[in-house]
């Protein structure tokens, strides 16, 4: 076997006195014992390996080309774009329904050469059933099954104490008027457009981003400040506010971004600060994106202040006709 080749430049990892067949079948057994389930491809998109978990939880016979048709009809069924790095959801088979979320990689070497392909399947239902349910419940939205308010903060805050250099940003989404959208075509059509929010985030973040649904049609995200490019993003809504529109409604994004400074911040008041950044948004374009500046937090706190006073001179009676 030629190690280097195989193993590329982490060849030393590796005991070159153990012979090919005996290192091929510890790899092997070693992925059988991984809790995910395991499909690879070749960089052709052939089908060249599976571990055990991937044949139970789809439920298919032991025969790599069916399984890996199951797998890919599930995904179409589901509308997934190719080339998305995750996805979450429901597979049903014989009337029972399971939570599957997915990790997708295109392998590369060293060179930055393709390799090929690696879908991780998680069984999401069995972390929601066994004693770790309450604390994903607690952590996560029932509807979307992102991250909830409390989640994201915890995911935000151990993110930024685990890598101290690296630049981050809050990105804050609004749907402009979409309690409107509730009340007139109901929670359906609504749910409808968050869940295509939420799955529109969870195929473009990569590893190590933070995200999540805040509340009603508030979602947050939190990723490196050099990989935020406001062009993919714009392109990205509109792409699927173009599949949610109809004769009756259209829907208008607003994305504010606070760049953060201070990684001792309350991770709450980062986000009331992209948050400010969403609101400060006047036109009715389909996504419109807004910077955080303290100038914001100035006005916010005179207009503050300025109602305040109103209040007291209302109380006085100090205005008069």
């Amino acid at each position: 076997m030629d190690f280097e080749y195989v193993f590329g430049k982490a060849a030393y990892y590796v005991n070159e006195k153990i012979g090919e067949n005996e290192l091929i079948k510890l790899i092997n057994y070693g992925a059988q014992l991984e809790d995910n389930a395991l499909i690879m491809l070749t960089e052709e998109e052939t089908v060249a390996y599976a571990n055990r978990h991937a044949f139970s939880m789809f439920h298919s016979p032991e025969d790599l080309e069916m399984l890996y048709g199951i797998f890919s009809e599930w995904k179409r069924d589901m509308g997934i774009e190719e080339g998305a790095s995750s996805w979450c959801r429901i597979y049903k088979y014989e009337g029972v329904e399971r939570l599957y979320k997915v990790r997708y990689t295109h392998i590369l070497d060293e060179e930055s050469l393709p390799v090929g392909h690696v879908y991780i399947i998680q069984n999401l239902s069995d972390v929601i059933d066994n004693e770790m349910g309450e604390q994903y419940r607690l952590t996560h939205d029932d509807l979307t099954h992102l991250y909830n308010k409390e989640g994201f903060f915890n995911g935000v805050r151990k993110l930024l104490q685990k890598d101290t250099e690296t630049k981050y940003v809050i990105i804050f989404s609004n749907i402009k008027d979409f309690k409107l959208i509730n009340q007139l075509f109901g929670l359906e059509k609504g749910n409808d457009i968050l869940l295509n929010m939420a799955e529109m985030l969870a195929q473009r973040v990569k590893d190590g981003d933070v995200y999540g649904r805040l509340n009603g049609d508030h979602f947050a995200l939190c990723m490196p400040k050099e990989r935020f490019d406001t062009k993919i993003f714009k392109h990205a809504v509109k792409e699927l506010t173009g599949r949610l529109v109809s004769n009756s409604y259209s829907i208008h994004m607003q994305i504010g971004v606070y760049e953060i400074v201070d990684r001792k911040m309350d991770i709450s008041l980062m986000c009331d600060r992209a948050y400010m950044a969403c609101k400060s948004i006047k036109r009715d374009n389909v996504c419109e994106i807004a910077w955080y500046s303290d100038d914001m937090l100035v006005n916010a706190l005179l207009e503050k202040e300025i109602l305040s006073s109103f209040d007291i001179a209302i109380f006085n009676r100090q205005f008069g006709i």
